[in-house]
């Protein structure tokens, strides 16, 4: 019997999310790293969602992705990994596949600041950070399924960038 988190990051890498689910509830980050390249032993920190829940993150890699995947944690259960450029065909279509989501939540990409961009679809575990044109996704996140208001309180981060002060001397 396969291991559904395995089948789960199969399907993710062959970036047909028409038909995904959701990643199972609980995947181990460290199971999930040591297979897909990653060096568990070293990790960032961050917060995460409106309650600024403590979180690590690691890196990943599935091939059919140009960049590393962040795969997020809390304890011993994968909470979420996301990509950016995920370069996934046909996003209109896929989008009407999935129909309207739950939410449309502004997000910031660099220093744009993405209005209703952020489609949430939390019962499928995946959200779609889409471009300015609306036609391409820059930032693909999958996580367990749950309610919109668990993925406000434990997902979702709106941070405006920061501005760092200049040294001396410029």
């Amino acid at each position: 019997m396969i291991d559904p988190c395995a089948k789960a990051l199969e399907l993710l890498n062959t970036k047909m999310l028409a038909t995904w689910t959701g990643l199972p509830s609980d995947c181990s980050p460290k199971a999930l790293s040591e297979a897909h390249g990653g060096d568990f032993s070293h990790y960032g920190t961050n917060t995460m969602g409106q309650k600024y829940m403590s979180t690590r993150f690691t890196g990943i890699r599935l091939p059919a992705y140009n960049e590393p995947l962040r795969l997020f944690y809390r304890d011993t259960t994968v909470v979420a990994i996301r990509v950016e450029f995920p370069d996934l065909a046909d996003v209109p279509t896929l989008l009407k596949t999935f129909g309207a989501p739950d939410a449309k939540l502004d997000f910031y990409y660099g220093v744009s600041r993405r209005t209703e961009g952020e489609w949430v679809y939390p019962k499928r575990g995946l959200t779609l950070y889409l471009g300015s044109s609306g036609k391409n996704a820059v930032k693909l996140m999958v996580y367990p399924p749950q309610t919109i208001q668990e993925y406000m309180d434990k997902l979702y981060t709106f941070e405006a960038p920061r501005e760092h002060p200049e040294e001396e001397g410029n």
